[in-house]
This record gives C-alpha cells, sequence and structure tokens, in this order.
C-alpha cells in the first residue's frame, strides 16, 4: 500500500526553504514590532488590527503546512518542533491582540464608525459590524487575565475569549464557561473570585 503524501510546494518547497524561513521570520517581526497597547487611539488601534490581520494569515499559512507534514508522518522531529513555535507565536499574537481587541469591542458608535472608514480595514465592513454585536458579551481585560492565570494549558486560551460568556453548544463549540464547568466544577463567576 503506497504512503499518502501530500502535495505542498505550492505553499512552500520544504521546512529549510527560503520562503517557509522568511514568513517565520516576517511573523516574528510582526510580533516584535506589534503597537504598544498603553494609550491606545484608532490610529494605533488600526496599525495593531492590519499588523494582527497580517501576522494571522501567516500562522495559518506556516501552521497548515507544518500540519499537512504531521498528518502524513508523526515523528518528523522538525515539523514537532516548528509547530510547537507557531503555537507560541499565535498564543504570543492573542496576547498582544487582545487589549486591542477589547478596545475595538468597547468603541463608542461615533468611533467604530470611524474606525471602519480607514483604508484596508473598510474591507472588514461585515466582519467587524458583526463583531461589534457581541460587546456585551467581553470579558474586562482583568477577567481574562484571572482566566489565564488559572489556565496553565494554554490550549484552552490561545485565542480571545470574546464569545466566552455564549450559548454555542448546538456548534460543538465548548466555551470557556463550559470549560471551567467540566475541569474546575464551578461556575465562571466563582471561578473568577477564586483567582
Amino acid at each position: 500500500m503506497q504512503e499518502m503524501t501530500w502535495n505542498l510546494e505550492s505553499e512552500y518547497p520544504s521546512f529549510d526553504s527560503d520562503s517557509f524561513n522568511a514568513d517565520l521570520t516576517a511573523l516574528e517581526n510582526h510580533l516584535q514590532q506589534f503597537p504598544n497597547s498603553q494609550n491606545i487611539n484608532l490610529d494605533i488601534l488600526a496599525q495593531a488590527y492590519l499588523t494582527q490581520h497580517k501576522a494571522q494569515i501567516l500562522i495559518s499559512n506556516l501552521w497548515q503546512y507544518t500540519s499537512c507534514n504531521l498528518s502524513v508522518d508523526r515523528t518528523h522531529a522538525l515539523a514537532k518542533k516548528i509547530e510547537s513555535r507557531i503555537e507560541e507565536l499565535s498564543i504570543k499574537l492573542s496576547t498582544l491582540f487582545n487589549p486591542f481587541h477589547i478596545y475595538l469591542q468597547k468603541l463608542s458608535d461615533s468611533d467604530f464608525q470611524a474606525f471602519i472608514k480607514f483604508p484596508e480595514i473598510n474591507k472588514d465592513f461585515f466582519y467587524l459590524t458583526e463583531q461589534r454585536k457581541l460587546k456585551d458579551l467581553v470579558l474586562t481585560e482583568a477577567e481574562e487575565n484571572k482566566l489565564r492565570s488559572r489556565f496553565r494549558e494554554a490550549h484552552f486560551l490561545d485565542q480571545p475569549l470574546h464569545n466566552s460568556r455564549m450559548t454555542l453548544k448546538d456548534t460543538g463549540i465548548m466555551t470557556v464557561e463550559d470549560l471551567i464547568q467540566k475541569h474546575f466544577k464551578t461556575n465562571l463567576s466563582e471561578f473568577l473570585l477564586k483567582a
């Protein structure tokens, strides 16, 4: 029986190819140059949003290539090492963008309208408008930090928790509330009080 293989050359020729390493380096550079979240305004928010978007595309491409390689050979040492590195960078990106995500969700209606008129951002008008409908469900940064400090398993919290108070059982997605109930046998409010 012939072993399964992927034709991934249209993505990257190999892990040691110039294109793969260039994208990995570009991703690391995006994270190193990520805007500071100390004094957020609309211009800094736009810069962070666009940087996060570019970095997320790189993560997706690198992750897909690595994942496909590992699906064929789970013992591939370099692929496993790179998979771990991409996970670390993905979590770092999520952590860096989180204050901007919260700021974006809490914008006044007039500031939100000004934000979605920025060049390169207005193409995401529908997505951002739909995300804005979730603004009342966003945890505060302090709540998210408490949750992150309680969970040491990073894969639980590798994305912002903006959906954490939603009931998503019909989609099969485990919310943070479900996760807390399953692993800690308590509810979100009690869990945060103990943090």
